[in-house]
């Protein structure tokens, strides 16, 4: 069974649209949006390795915010979650080979595994992520910029 399940897509969805809140659901508002509940995930975990007070379902409740605005960003992108991260875990696997990469936690310039040999896409702050990058973004949806 996936995941996330149709269903729970579609209950997404239906939150934002319900309330008109795509209006608001920009790239750049989405991606401020996953920062912003990953940094209150990262909060519930701030001096100690347990979440604060034992409270695990408020990690469940902030990974679940990260969760959401993942895919609500994915929807406005108009891209694939499930090729555009089988993607990235190809080149991760290019990047991170096993036999140079099992039992450690250095990146990948720290064991010379990968060295990236073009500009990135503008879009891209993950120089690794340049190759399909300008791909993923054609992809996606039009949008209205409401900020000005």
């Amino acid at each position: 069974a996936p995941m996330i399940s149709d269903d729970t897509l579609r209950m997404i969805h239906q939150f934002s649209a319900d309330r008109d809140w795509q209006q608001f659901h920009a790239p750049a508002n989405m991606a401020k949006s996953v920062s912003i509940e990953a940094g209150e995930l990262l909060e519930c975990f701030q001096w100690s390795d347990e979440p604060r007070d034992g409270d695990w379902e408020h990690v469940y409740e902030e990974l679940a915010d990260v969760m959401i605005y993942c895919i609500q960003m994915a929807d406005v992108l108009d891209v694939d979650l499930d090729e555009i991260i089988r993607s990235k875990m190809a080149k991760n696997a290019k990047k991170y080979p096993v036999e140079a990469s099992r039992g450690s936690s250095a990146k990948a310039s720290e064991t010379n595994a990968h060295a990236p040999s073009a500009v990135p896409h503008p879009g891209c702050v993950n120089e690794s992520d340049h190759d399909t990058m300008p791909t993923l973004f054609t992809q996606g949806k039009q949008y209205m910029d409401l900020s000005s």
